[in-house]
């Protein structure tokens, strides 16, 4: 039923959606995109289905067609779908190779499926793009405590 819930939600926001050109700020201005930022009283299903509307448009620079799919990756991984969420921060970091917070969650993703050693590498990365995020170091510690068995990695 969720499931045919969002891709009805889909469904009406791609036939509905208008295509307004990017607002001065560069960031598109449709309910689509707002519904992708996320927020309060946006359901994680209104999230992914409002992603999904404003990747398909065809109408987001490269930057903010990164930060779409970043937005849905994490929408995804907090809907416990992480493999989902994993192919759509690859994107992210393919349309931009140095998207800290786009490692950083992927890597999270990577812990949430056991997969220590991959979550390890892409906090790395993110530290090497970005050497003063407290968010990657925190992950990264977590992680190594995992790999160790010294906590349980949560």
């Amino acid at each position: 039923m969720r499931a045919l819930l969002a891709g009805l939600v889909t469904l009406v926001l791609f036939l509905s959606a208008e295509t307004v050109p990017a607002a001065s700020d560069g960031t598109p201005s449709s309910q689509a995109w707002t519904w992708c930022k996320g927020g309060a009283g946006i359901s994680l299903d209104l999230q992914i289905s409002g992603c999904t509307t404003a990747i398909q448009t065809g109408h987001l620079s490269k930057n903010d067609l990164a930060v779409a799919f970043f937005k849905r990756g994490y929408a995804r991984k907090q809907n416990k779908e992480p493999d989902k969420a994993i192919a759509d921060y690859d994107q992210a970091i393919k349309l931009n190779p140095n998207y800290a917070d786009a490692f950083i969650q992927r890597g999270v993703a990577y812990k949430n499926t056991g997969n220590f050693d991959r979550a390890l590498q892409d906090y790395a990365e993110a530290l090497r793009l970005d050497p003063r995020n407290a968010k990657a170091f925190d992950a990264r510690c977590y992680a190594s405590d995992a790999v160790d068995g010294s906590s349980t990695g949560t």
